[in-house]
């Protein structure tokens, strides 16, 4: 009975119709880990140019608005139904680079 049963599934507890759904996750995942550490050295790089003074209102600069961020976001999304949410996000965040993609200089 065993040999009928795939792999995947003998290994993980995923239903069939759930892989495409896991292995998109974990794509996911790993590209934006494999981003993060592609643009580490580059932050690190950037950070050794200041002053500890300056890196210090930097962090506590990117603590405040990534807070702020996180809460308007929740407000919105306790307010707005799911359906319109994604596409909206998805063209806000295409619209925003298609402009800073215009104003960079070649």
């Amino acid at each position: 009975m065993s040999a009928r049963i795939p792999l995947t599934t003998r290994l993980i507890k995923v239903e069939p119709h759930e892989l495409p759904a896991a292995v998109m996750s974990f794509l996911f995942i790993f590209i934006l880990m494999a981003s993060y550490y592609l643009l580490r050295p580059v932050r690190d790089a950037m950070a050794s140019d200041w002053t500890n003074a300056e890196l210090s209102w930097l962090w506590t600069l990117n603590f405040f608005i990534s807070a702020a961020a996180v809460l308007l976001y929740g407000q919105v999304v306790s307010r707005i139904e799911l359906r319109r949410l994604v596409p909206g996000i998805y063209s806000s965040n295409t619209s925003l680079y298609r402009q800073n993609d215009c104003l960079s200089v070649r």
